[in-house]
């Protein structure tokens, strides 16, 4: 794998983390509200909101993945210039 291929795949799994972390967070401190959506039916949005629960989940990406993705790019940053 380049150096470049490495880094992209790195800030991809960053970003997946990132993106799960805030589906996660949005979900679980009631910023997706069923008043939102006030067409749809509550017990039907109550699906689509465990349905985005798990579309975060599948997105996240593993320990294995993530430890040296994150590990790699701290070490870019621990080496530009300030």
């Amino acid at each position: 794998m380049t150096d470049q291929e490495k880094l992209k795949a790195a800030i991809d799994t960053i970003a997946r983390y990132v993106l799960a972390e805030a589906l996660d967070y949005a979900i679980s401190h009631d910023g997706v509200l069923w008043e939102d959506y006030g067409e749809l039916g509550e017990h039907d949005f109550d699906k689509i909101v465990v349905r985005a629960g798990q579309i975060a989940d599948s997105i996240r990406p593993s320990d294995e993945a993530y430890e040296p993705a994150y590990e790699h790019l701290a070490e870019r940053a621990a080496g530009e210039p300030v």
